[in-house]
């Protein structure tokens, strides 16, 4: 028969004094058990630990909506992936290229027209 073995339960905060308080509160929402509890990639980024060093400026949506796997697959291709996100960054390169072009066009005819 197979013992289970005791380990008498430390406090998350005293286990992880070292770091500080809100290093803990983080750490215990990324680790909390229950996905409904557990902090989203979105809370942890908000997280107050980040606020110091946080610069919303520098920060921008992707350009297009990441898929990490396929409901019906079974499991991550990351070649495809990867793939995939080359062709969806290089489609958006090329839009504000074009939109650039168009601007350029228009700034040419509107100071022809005015000749």
């Amino acid at each position: 028969m197979i013992q289970k073995s005791v380990i008498p339960k430390t406090s998350f905060i005293k286990k992880f004094s070292c770091i500080g308080d809100d290093f803990v509160d983080l750490l215990k929402g990324m680790l909390e058990f229950n996905p409904q509890k557990r902090y989203t990639a979105k809370a942890c980024l908000d997280h107050k630990v980040f606020a110091d060093i946080k610069d919303p400026q520098l920060e921008f949506l992707a350009p297009c909506k990441i898929k990490v796997h396929d409901q019906d697959s079974s499991g991550f291709d990351y070649e495809n992936f990867t793939e995939r996100l080359k062709i969806e960054e290089c489609i958006v390169s090329l839009e504000e290229e074009l939109d650039l072009c168009e601007k350029y066009v228009k700034t040419i005819v509107h100071a022809y027209k005015k000749k």
